[in-house]
């Protein structure tokens, strides 16, 4: 896979991770906090729709590929965290280190579907 010229990361992307806080009540709660924020190169590269218990659900996958660094690697960056772009969020499925040359990760995604739950939306709070 070629190299990405760094002028082609123009949109500007949120990692979000887990963290805990304390919440209202001085509970300690699990909540998405956001860890980092890039430049990256965005684009979709499937969508579908699928008829779940009678309502229509769509899904649509995304690549994100954005520079590698020291807070952004294959050892950061993992399946339990979320991207948020244009105020939407994505589920992360796979990073891949391009080549392994330490230079681009490659982040396939899925576009995270809400589900409302007592108390919020998914545990998503943000």
């Amino acid at each position: 896979m070629a190299r990405k010229n760094i002028g082609q990361f123009t949109k500007k992307i949120t990692f979000y991770r887990n963290e805990q806080v304390t919440g209202e009540l001085e509970q300690t709660v699990i909540k998405p906090m956001p860890y980092k924020t890039v430049w990256a190169n965005v684009v979709e590269f499937s969508g579908n729709e699928t008829y779940d218990a009678q309502k229509l659900r769509g899904n649509a996958s995304y690549k994100f590929t954005v520079r590698y660094s020291s807070k952004v690697n294959r050892e950061t960056i993992t399946n339990d965290m979320m991207i948020k772009y244009r105020e939407e969020f994505f589920d992360i499925k796979d990073v891949n280190d391009v080549q392994e040359a330490h230079d681009q990760l490659e982040i396939a995604c899925e576009l995270h579907i809400f589900k409302k739950k007592a108390g919020g939306l998914n545990g998503l709070d943000v």
